[in-house]
């Protein structure tokens, strides 16, 4: 498997480096890819359920949107890079919050459930006077480039496996998902879709959910 990882990344590193797509010399135009040791830093390399098809993610030079080369998988002897595109970046946090229950009340109510961050009221972790007005803690499972989808549903099969927790904590925490979003800078960057899957996980866990979208890059003339 990691020979044929690396004949994807390869694939994906010689349309960085000699582009053949217009969207790519477009792009590439107004913005960088990272290297890191003289390569295109790849974020992720993700592989699509059915093996059809392999999705190489490179980090954008002061950016947090990936550069996106989608490769054609169905015949090894012949792969190819079916398009380009640039991806968002999705990050997606469970976080219970409350005005009543200090920190080590609530953490005390979970069974399987491991923290990320937590924090007390009145604290100011960043030392820069912004401090916390609650006491709560979040989950974040991941920051890769997975899709928001894929993303949101792990995150939700997750904490499924604690709902008793959950269920313990909704009196006196106010429970739900943060979305924030970082689109790429084109005329119709993108949206969300929440399948009935996941509408019916967030109303059996009781979860409500934010998005918080940003929009950046430099646009292509």
């Amino acid at each position: 498997m990691k020979n044929l990882e690396s004949n994807f990344i390869s694939i994906a590193n010689k349309e960085v480096h000699n582009p053949t797509f217009p969207f790519t010399l477009q792009f590439l135009s107004v913005h960088e890819i990272q290297f890191e040791s003289n390569l295109p830093k790849v974020k992720d390399l993700i592989v699509s359920g059915d093996n059809k098809t392999a999705s190489v993610y490179y980090c954008v030079k002061d950016e947090e949107f990936f550069f996106h080369v989608l490769i054609n998988i169905n015949a090894q002897s012949d792969m190819y890079i079916k398009w380009v595109n640039v991806a968002p970046y999705h990050s997606c946090i469970f976080r219970a919050i409350s005005d009543i229950l200090t920190i080590d009340k609530i953490v005390s109510r979970l069974n399987i459930l491991k923290p990320t961050e937590i924090w007390a009221n009145n604290c100011d972790p960043t030392k820069q006077n912004t401090k916390y007005r609650n006491d709560g803690f979040e989950i974040e499972l991941d920051q890769s480039a997975l899709p928001f989808e894929d993303k949101l549903l792990a995150l939700l099969e997750y904490l499924e496996q604690d709902k008793e927790s959950l269920n313990s904590l909704v009196e006196d925490c106010t429970l739900y998902i943060k979305v924030l979003s970082t689109f790429y800078n084109e005329p119709l960057p993108g949206g969300y879709f929440l399948d009935s899957l996941i509408i019916e996980k967030l109303n059996s866990l009781n979860i409500k959910i934010d998005f918080v979208l940003y929009i950046s890059g430099r646009s292509i003339e």
